[in-house]
């Protein structure tokens, strides 16, 4: 039986890629946003994890569902994507973009491995 990877660490950011000489480039971290007005779309913005996994070298599903404050309704699935490992670490960046948030509230992203959870992040929209 796979072991589930162990989230090392997660952020959401404005913008994340991995440069031509394989160096990781986060631009503007936050926990929380201010919207004008609701029901509220972002604009586009990044989950970044790194990630290690015992079971080593595989190619590993990473998805991201986020719930409705105080429910266990989802609100929207992000699309999984494949990330390979030669060695159990790897990063995912997860673009979210394109969803409306209903109201002010504390949103949940639950990060998920090969559709397993595995480790959630908080988002404040005020």
């Amino acid at each position: 039986m796979k072991e589930n990877p162990e989230v090392i660490w997660a952020l959401l950011c404005e913008r994340a890629f991995i440069d031509q000489a394989h160096n990781l480039n986060i631009q503007s971290e936050f926990s929380s946003a201010t919207a004008k007005r609701y029901p509220f779309i972002p604009p586009l913005f990044y989950i970044v994890a790194r990630f290690f996994s015992p079971a080593g070298k595989g190619i590993y599903r990473c998805g991201v569902v986020c719930y409705l404050p105080g429910a266990s309704e989802i609100l929207f699935n992000v699309p999984h994507f494949d990330f390979p490992s030669e060695d159990g670490n790897f990063l995912a960046l997860l673009r979210i973009g394109g969803f409306t948030f209903p109201k002010p509230d504390v949103y949940t992203f639950q990060l998920t491995v090969n559709e397993v959870p595995v480790h959630k992040v908080e988002l404040l929209l005020k």
